[in-house]
């Protein structure tokens, strides 16, 4: 199986002193070994406070799409607390990994059963299913996905247009439109056009997802 690591460092956590950068990428590339998983890639996120909003952890957002884009089937992180201090955050991105076919997996002892559903605590079961859809997560995540992609546009101009198609396609995708039908009005109101064209790749993935699908 083909995973991703994802390491989180935060300014004000005490974590840091027991969970260092380096012993998270440890922890992460031995699961890997052990298990005989193919780790392609570790992405971080560092520097932000423990409080910092799920739109500004970048990182998180390339692994998240190297699930969406096929390339991984599973993420990895040292500890559960390293995805999110906040249960209820654990399960949503719990939730979206879910979603996308893949699985989350840790690295510390005795946390593998809290991300596998037959032997999950009863209490994320719970949770799961009250934080189901929360909006705030689900805007959270959209400008998460909407910064990740605009960070690997490397042209003034170009990230200008893709803000706006991206940006575009976000209210469309809330009032309820397909992929097609997308496409089909970003193209008729000149979102699209000229380098415009390759945000679609962007805006629905390999596999033809929209950003919340």
């Amino acid at each position: 199986m083909n995973v991703v690591g994802y390491v989180r460092m935060a300014l004000d956590s005490s974590i840091a002193d027991v969970l260092g950068r380096r012993v998270q990428f440890d922890m992460i590339e031995a699961w890997a070994r052990e298990r005989s998983q193919d780790l392609i890639r570790t992405y971080s996120d560092e520097g932000e406070t423990a409080s910092s909003g799920l739109e500004t952890r970048l990182g998180l957002g390339d692994a998240l799409q190297s699930i969406r884009d096929g390339r991984a089937e599973g993420i990895v992180v040292a500890r559960l607390d390293r995805l999110a201090l906040s249960l209820v955050l654990q399960e949503e991105l719990l939730a979206e990994i879910e979603g996308r076919g893949a699985q989350l997996f840790s690295a510390w002892p005795g946390e593998e059963a809290e991300t596998t559903a037959e032997t999950r605590d009863p209490t994320r079961l719970l949770v799961r299913e009250v934080v189901r859809d929360v909006p705030l997560f689900r805007s959270a995540m959209r400008d998460l996905w909407v910064l990740q992609r605009l960070r690997h546009s490397p042209l003034p101009e170009e990230r200008a247009e893709r803000t706006r198609a991206l940006i575009r396609s976000e209210e469309l995708v809330e009032r309820g439109f397909g992929e097609r039908e997308i496409t089909g009005i970003l193209s008729s109101e000149g979102l699209l056009a000229g380098r415009g064209f390759g945000v679609l790749r962007q805006l629905f993935g390999r596999h033809g997802s929209t950003p919340l699908g």
